[in-house]
């Protein structure tokens, strides 16, 4: 673990510490305790202070599990990692995994739409109907996906990183027409999300409430051209930089795909 600083609110600290939140970990100790590794370790992450490797983070998500693999957990915290040491040559791999995805962008959207959906659950009890369903609508389905999610978002504490940490997860299996249309609400650089006037943040919520709810427990699914189905450069690109790759990387990876290939199976 390199002890290069960065911000707290970085990105893969928020994301830490949006998913403890998430689970109800309060307990930094129980987590560590999970994820075999020193509650001093965890901590210095969370805020900043250490530059976690992959094998921490693969540990983590163990911790996050009760002690069972969540290896899309784990890919996820990678990407956050990319996102905040874009630098580092062990987290370089996250490219690809989520080409053409650039996690930097899925940061910055999870980021918008995280703000937006605390302030929005903020006024819950003096917004227009479609705003409160909206909510509603939110609200449960986070809570099937997350333990905690209803009490972590509206907490004054962790609500801002629980929010951007679920919506970081669900960018990660956005289609390419539904990262489109977020990037064009959200990141368009004529009009920033604070100099949006309250009915359209209002409408544009529900829009992103209306996204979570019908794609927060599975990938988004929308139609796209059939070349882009079909394009598969990771098998190819992960062939040519196996030989290089680390052992605990290795394993991961081999993590990865055999949960793939059981949801594959069960469904």
């Amino acid at each position: 673990m390199d002890t290069q600083r960065t911000d707290p609110q970085a990105a893969l600290p928020a994301f830490l510490r949006g998913i403890r939140a998430l689970h109800g970990l309060t307990s930094l100790r129980m987590l560590a305790r999970q994820a075999e590794v020193t509650v001093s370790v965890l901590s210095r992450v969370e805020r900043g202070l250490a530059v976690p490797s992959v094998d921490l983070l693969y540990k983590w998500s163990i911790g996050i599990g009760d002690g069972r693999p969540k290896p899309e957990l784990w890919a996820t915290a990678v990407a956050g990692a990319a996102v905040t040491w874009p630098d580092d040559t062990q987290f370089a791999l996250v490219r690809l995994f989520d080409e053409p995805r650039d996690p930097d962008v899925g940061w910055a959207l999870a980021v918008a739409a995280g703000s937006l959906t605390v302030e929005m659950i903020g006024r819950r009890d003096d917004g227009p109907e479609a705003v409160l369903a909206a909510v509603s609508a939110l609200m449960e389905t986070g809570a099937r996906d997350y333990p905690r999610f209803v009490s972590a978002v509206r907490s004054p504490v962790t609500g801002r990183d629980a929010a951007v940490a679920a919506w970081f997860a669900l960018m990660r299996h956005a289609d390419e027409a539904v990262w489109a249309e977020m990037s064009r609400h959200l990141l368009d650089p004529e009009k920033e999300l604070g100099s949006v006037d309250g009915r359209e943040r209002e409408l544009l919520f529900v829009w992103l409430a209306e996204r979570f709810v019908l794609h927060g427990r599975a990938p988004f699914r929308m139609d796209v051209p059939a070349a882009t189905r079909a394009r598969d450069p990771l098998r190819y690109d992960l062939n040519v930089v196996w030989p290089h790759l680390a052992l605990e990387i290795r394993t991961a990876l081999l993590t990865l795909a055999q949960a793939a290939a059981s949801d594959r199976d069960r469904s």
